[in-house]
């Protein structure tokens, strides 16, 4: 990375330079000015002083993480997908590495309890077919022990793209140099100008990610502490806006 002047805005430049997809530069802003690079970053180190380093694991095994990983992700709140793995895993998964896609798909139908309120899952043929197809592929053949070669192995499973394998390695590994990339952490990092305004992440995630991971290195931060706190935040304000 190279720290420079710009003369035209008197504001620091930051460049994050990627081994594959080359550099940007970033308009760095100052800690404490909200939204931009530096004050995620020390927000981030401000967080991760008093936090549980292992927070991101969220269950026992890789093949646990996998269910929960692939039945939450996109169009899912969080309380219900972890609703709805704990009754895969309490009637399925405990019993069974291998079940068949009716026996989770049977269990997704069934309506769970979120809080005080009995919900339904929602896409339960689509996910009981892709985690039966994923945990068909886990039993086939060992994961490997480096978080970057396991991530390209869980991507080669039915119905894990880019983001949930990264996700799924991230919680597993946290000092992985890997980023859950949802559209909160997308918006963030545009207005920091770490990404494109234009940048998707349905096109460019590895491009994306290798930017963020540069990013969370400026300050030697984990890059899974980085994402858990912009999305935390942005979340919050997108609950909450005023």
């Amino acid at each position: 990375m190279t720290l420079m002047q710009n003369p035209a805005t008197v504001s620091r430049v930051v460049t994050l330079n990627t081994a594959q997809w080359g550099s940007r530069d970033v308009s760095w802003g100052e800690s404490w000015e909200h939204g931009t690079a530096a004050y995620w970053l020390e927000a981030t180190r401000r967080a991760a002083r008093v936090a549980d380093p292992n927070r991101h694991r969220l269950t026992d095994s890789l093949h646990d993480e996998v269910a929960l990983c692939m039945l939450g992700g996109f169009g899912m709140p969080y309380e219900l997908a972890l609703a709805a793995y704990t009754a895969v895993h309490q009637q399925v998964l405990l019993g069974d590495p291998t079940p068949a896609e009716s026996a989770i798909e049977a269990v997704l139908l069934e309506p769970v309890r979120v809080g005080n309120a009995t919900r339904r899952y929602r896409f339960p043929h689509q996910r009981a077919r892709r985690l039966a197809g994923a945990l068909r592929h886990l039993h086939a053949s060992p994961a490997p022990t480096d978080p970057l070669e396991a991530r390209e192995w869980l991507t080669s499973a039915p119905g894990i793209g880019p983001k949930t394998a990264s996700w799924i390695v991230r919680n597993r590994w946290p000092d992985a140099p890997v980023a859950i990339l949802d559209v909160h952490v997308l918006r963030a990092g545009a207005r920091a100008t770490v990404f494109p305004e234009d940048a998707r992440i349905s096109t460019a995630y590895r491009q994306l990610e290798a930017l963020f991971v540069a990013w969370a290195a400026v300050e030697e931060v984990r890059p899974a502490d980085l994402d858990a706190t912009i999305w935390a935040e942005e979340a919050a304000r997108a609950r909450h806006p005023f």
